[in-house]
């Protein structure tokens, strides 16, 4: 990730599809963005209603949905995660945003095993919030 300009990240396709079917349990789909000024996706409401919030955020200058893959080795297993959203903000900092349900248990985010909760000041800091 240190190798990665966060600007290109933000700028880059999802790493991923937003796919839907007939029956799904979430709702996928893509919003309007002031902030980039293009449509950004997201794969439920509770995805959608965090990107409203970073759209809305006078300090976010760029979102990135999908905006990468993370893969490493936990110690009994090797797990691939992608975050659901890279915020870059105007001070230049750079937010990793997960977005997961509060009743989807108490398991810990995915990310935190893979990436480090706080970089050097500046650089990237991962944001996971259960709802």
């Amino acid at each position: 990730m240190a190798a990665a300009r966060p600007d290109l990240v933000a700028a880059g396709l999802p790493v991923r599809r937003f796919g839907s079917y007939t029956g799904m349990r979430h709702y996928p789909g893509w919003w309007w963005s002031a902030t980039t000024g293009d449509l950004v996706g997201h794969e439920s409401l509770s995805e959608r209603d965090r990107l409203m919030l970073a759209d809305f955020d006078r300090d976010v200058v760029a979102i990135a949905s999908q905006p990468f893959g993370i893969t490493g080795d936990t110690g009994d297993s090797s797990r691939r995660h992608v975050p659901d959203y890279l915020l870059r903000l105007a001070a230049g900092a750079v937010v990793v945003v997960d977005v997961k349900l509060r009743r989807a248990g108490p398991e810990p985010l995915p990310g935190p095993a893979l990436l480090p909760r706080r970089g050097p000041p500046g650089q990237v800091a991962l944001a996971g919030r259960r709802r």
